[in-house]
């Protein structure tokens, strides 16, 4: 870090080991590590020599390793990670791991056992490869596969515009205040109530305290429109401009000016069910508009987005029932910074999900959350539900055709 702060060339060679497309290094998945760089390099030079590895490293660090086993050809076998108390013995608020493996192995192994650097042997759980898929705890997963395909549909982002002091406002007694005290006053057309990770912590959002100023309806929309259409928004922009233009993420480059990123046609669908990314424990959120205008969701955020109101309530409750949440518990790593993601809720297969509900299990867990929806539901209703999470079309049926 510091030699690129110093802009100097003196690194090591970057190469795209996971494969990854345009979009997925931009968004941060391309993340280099030195301790990733230096393992691999040690793995290709010596993995065909007999001997032993053991490397200190962050827990995150062994586990993109291991799942690069898949498109390597390491001759590795007896992974442990061998957790250790970095914040007491290097002062690094980190979770981190001896990370051991065996060379020259014969049948090289694709899995590695959890286990503490005091008790090796007790191992806690085996994390890895499993029937092709990468998992977190193959035991548990083994009982739950039958979950792990692929969702009817589409995940997404919520907005991203790296500057919150400007544009998320905070609203007190009708009073809408920028993060940075100043009074805000601009068209409401391009305001939008916002809920971020900590909003959605229970079944149903509670009201929100944020407003969040909406630029475009669409990637690379143009902007230059908002100086006729919204020309207090176009004026408080400008005054803000030294903060966009300080924005380092590359996603803005040769973008228009005040461009946001996670917009489209799925931002503005009526209903979402959505999901913190950071929280250990999944909670699955049903967000509805307000003043018949649809709710925003920030980049911590994930959702997918209906035109109507029972498509997303059987959705929100079959997500926060126990076979979802148990597969979740099987390939989530919970000590990584962001443990939900697009590419883990894009594995939830909801149609095989939906066959093991019933409209009894729905009004127990409605319930247990003392939630009243606002409709009544049938079995018809619910049958409906599976059929439409089954069909090809599935896409067009219950949300927007994007």
């Amino acid at each position: 870090a510091e030699l690129g702060a110093l802009s100097s060339r003196n690194l090591p060679k970057k190469r795209n080991l996971k494969l990854l497309n345009g979009i997925d290094a931009l968004t941060g998945k391309s993340n280099f590590d030195i301790s990733e760089s230096i393992i691999l390099r040690l793995l290709d030079l010596f993995s065909s020599y007999r001997g032993t590895l053991a490397m200190l490293c962050k827990t995150a660090i062994a586990r993109n390793i291991v799942q690069i086993f898949r498109e390597k050809n390491y001759r590795v076998a007896s992974l442990r990670a061998l957790k250790i108390d970095a914040p007491s013995e290097f002062g690094a608020a980190v979770d981190a791991c001896l990370f051991v493996m065996e060379l020259g192995a014969a049948n090289a192994e694709r899995i590695c056992r959890v286990a503490s650097l005091e008790n090796p042997a007790n191992v806690m759980r085996v994390y890895g490869w499993s029937q092709d898929k990468f998992v977190s705890d193959v035991n548990r997963y083994l009982k739950n596969c039958e979950l792990d395909g692929e969702s009817p549909l589409v995940w997404r982002q919520g907005i991203k515009h790296d500057g919150a002091s400007v544009m998320e406002l905070n609203v007190e007694n009708e009073e809408t205040r920028n993060g940075l005290g100043d009074v805000v006053q601009v068209e409401e057309e391009n305001l939008y109530w916002l809920f971020k990770s900590s909003d959605l912590r229970t079944f149903n959002a509670g009201p929100p305290t944020k407003k969040i100023i909406v630029t475009q309806t669409r990637i690379g929309q143009s902007t230059a429109h908002l100086k006729t259409t919204a020309p207090k928004l176009w004026r408080y922009l400008q005054k803000h401009a030294e903060q966009f233009e300080k924005r380092k993420s590359s996603i803005y480059r040769s973008k228009p000016r005040f461009s946001i990123f996670g917009i489209g046609d799925y931002s503005f669908t009526l209903y979402k069910v959505a999901i913190s990314g950071f929280y250990k424990e999944p909670n699955f959120t049903l967000v509805g508009p307000i003043d018949n205008r649809p709710v925003m969701l920030d980049d911590t955020c994930y959702f997918v987005g209906f035109a109507n109101y029972r498509d997303a309530l059987l959705t929100a409750t079959l997500l926060n029932s126990e076979p979802v949440k148990e597969f979740l518990s099987a390939i989530v790593f919970t000590d990584s910074k962001r443990p939900y993601t697009k590419e883990i809720l894009m594995r939830i297969d909801l149609a095989r999900a939906a066959e093991l509900l019933s409209l009894e299990m729905l009004s127990d867990f409605w319930k247990r959350v003392g939630y009243q929806p606002q409709t009544v539901v049938t079995e018809s209703d619910l049958a409906d539900f599976k059929n439409k999470l089954s069909s090809p079309k599935v896409t067009h049926q219950l949300q927007l055709a994007i």
